[in-house]
């Protein structure tokens, strides 16, 4: 007697997204933020201001086009807009600790050099009873750590709640990001709520 087929499916329900998009066109003009950057001079450092792209409009409605066109996917009523936007600088031997951000809906990281650390993601949704499991991959574990590794020229969209780290900088140089942060642009109407977000 054959052996049985066994119809299986797998559906991804409520998946987290994490777009990596290129951007190399835009290394040239925000390596250019960079020059006067003053920095907060902590192990985990980031520039002081955290409004770096504010005043150049063209770069940073290049980096809002290419989080909404990422975001088409979802089909937002709304597109998304940058708030805040800060350069990091991780020295040798250090690491970005593990964070979220706070008051936004989507952040992103762009890389402009090479030989940059991975970033780490965490998803923290872990039932009470823990067996472990020796999956691996970030499409199907359904909580725990996912390591992207990061090629120079690429940027990295993520919902703002999550959490995630670097892994140590084991380079002799410093190692540079440029993070962002996006809100939705325009009037939001949900149920009897609304609010102007400009």
């Amino acid at each position: 007697m054959g052996k049985k087929n066994v119809e299986m499916g797998i559906l991804r329900l409520f998946p987290t997204l994490l777009y990596q998009i290129d951007a190399t066109e835009l290394i040239e003009s925000s390596l250019k933020t960079l020059k006067n950057i003053e920095w907060t001079n902590k192990s985990n450092d980031a520039s002081s201001d955290k409004f770096v792209l504010r005043s150049l409009k063209y770069i940073s409605g290049q980096f809002d086009a290419k989080v909404n066109l990422c975001l088409e996917t979802l089909g937002y009523e709304l597109p998304m807009k940058m708030t805040t936007s800060w350069w990091t600088r991780t020295s040798p031997g250090s690491v970005i600790y593990r964070h979220k951000h706070t008051n936004c809906m989507w952040s992103a990281v762009f890389y402009p050099y090479e030989n940059t650390s991975s970033i780490i993601f965490e998803k923290a949704d872990q039932p009470q009873i823990d067996i472990g499991f020796k999956c691996t991959d970030p499409q199907f574990i359904p909580y725990g750590k996912a390591e992207i590794q990061i090629k120079k020229g690429t940027m990295l969209i993520f919902p703002s709640h999550m959490f995630h780290w670097t892994v140590e900088n084991d380079t002799d140089k410093y190692r540079y990001s440029l993070a962002m942060n996006f809100m939705p642009h325009g009037k939001v109407y949900h149920g009897d709520s609304s609010y102007n977000y400009k």
